[in-house]
């Protein structure tokens, strides 16, 4: 794993050393960790020498690594550091044009609980992340609706209050009267024009 990282980290595709890799890799990927999925995963999408077997194979462990994290992340043990992990590894997925829908589907059922934990979390990171009202030392309650913290030509920051969700795609999921507030929707609000 580490050394197929490496090579991709300075783009260089030896050809026989990536598919010894990729043998080696499929034999032993069950004891694979959710990092070491990632990196795989990237390195193999980066360098363009992935076969879909071991794609494949990456993709199905990372289901069942998605699904320990879940299970962890209910009884409260998730860390970000997974959540970068899980999108480091979709993100792959999709730009080597193969992600598929097992895959898709749990990092987004883990990733949306995360981050309802987080939002639901005594130890809030809403201290880390502030409107700009108060980091200019403006002393005023805290805002309970979003603030557009940052708006440049290319991107735009949004401070999220707690209990606000970014956006409910599922439609499983019905929207009841207590929901959280939806991200989007005062996006769609603000540059409606």
């Amino acid at each position: 794993c580490g050394l197929a990282w490496a090579f991709a980290t300075v783009s260089r595709a030896d050809e026989p050393l990536f598919q010894g890799l990729a043998a080696d890799a499929q034999r032993h990927i069950s004891g694979f960790k959710l990092q070491e999925l990632a990196l795989l995963a990237w390195a193999f999408v980066t360098v363009n020498a992935a076969e879909p077997s071991l794609l494949h194979a990456i993709s199905q462990q990372l289901v069942l690594e998605l699904d320990k994290v879940d299970a962890r992340r209910l009884s409260g043990d998730v860390h970000l550091a997974d959540a970068k992990e899980i999108l480091g590894a979709v993100w792959a997925f999709n730009y080597g044009g193969c992600l598929e829908e097992p895959l898709a589907g749990a990092a987004e059922k883990m990733l949306l609980g995360l981050g309802r934990n987080l939002d639901r979390s005594t130890k809030s990171v809403q201290h880390q992340f502030l409107p700009i009202s108060v980091l200019k030392g403006q002393e005023e309650e805290q805002e309970t609706s979003p603030t557009v913290t940052l708006d440049m030509l290319d991107r735009l920051v949004v401070w999220k209050p707690p209990g606000w969700e970014v956006e409910r795609t599922a439609p499983e999921i019905p929207e009841g009267p207590k929901d959280p507030a939806q991200l989007s929707n005062y996006l769609h609000g603000l540059y409606r024009k």
